[in-house]
């Protein structure tokens, strides 16, 4: 298991490099970066499975459009790299702590998913002993709006920041 932690944060790390030169040139508003792995409980068998994050967004205007990069590798199969979900984010709703996205889905291990919409909330809880505690990552959603249309009805949806998940390792950073 700590083998597959090892693996998983050092495909968050390398990912995160990868995923930064898709940003815009120029100024932003607003930006967030983050990666880590947070456990998900499986609710049918209370099996635990370590699911890894990345991502990278950038604000371009007051509209909300954004460009960045969204990788989610699910641990609950032995077969990682089918268990993977890439997006390309056009949107993004700050709100504080928090930040909300969505983009289209590019990759998938359900090709039924591969361009469709997907929505992610993360939650930046500060640094050292400065933080309020674990920064939090929510479930993904796919299927819904992208864009504007980011309102409080879906951001209900995820339930986040009440159903969201700690990061055990890894971080988020609001800038």
């Amino acid at each position: 298991m700590k083998k597959l932690l090892t693996i998983l944060l050092l495909l968050v790390v390398l990912t995160n490099f990868m995923v930064t030169p898709v940003l815009a040139s120029g100024p932003s508003l607003y930006r967030a970066t983050g990666g880590g792995t947070s456990i998900y409980i499986n609710f049918w068998d209370g099996d635990k499975y370590p699911n890894t994050y990345t991502f990278t967004v950038q604000q371009l205007d007051e509209a909300g459009n954004a460009k960045g990069h969204f990788v989610v590798i699910f641990g609950h199969s032995t077969e990682v790299h089918h268990r993977k979900i890439e997006a390309d984010l056009k949107f993004v709703y700050f709100e504080g702590n928090t930040v909300w996205m969505s983009g289209i889905i590019t990759h998938c291990y359900d090709p039924w998913r591969v361009g469709r919409a997907l929505l992610f909330a993360a939650q930046d809880n500060g640094e050292g002993i400065q933080a309020t505690g674990p920064d939090k990552v929510s479930g993904v959603v796919s299927g819904g709006p992208v864009g504007s249309a980011i309102d409080q009805r879906y951001r209900s949806m995820l339930g986040f920041p009440s159903y969201g998940f700690d990061l055990t390792n890894g971080n988020v950073q609001i800038k």
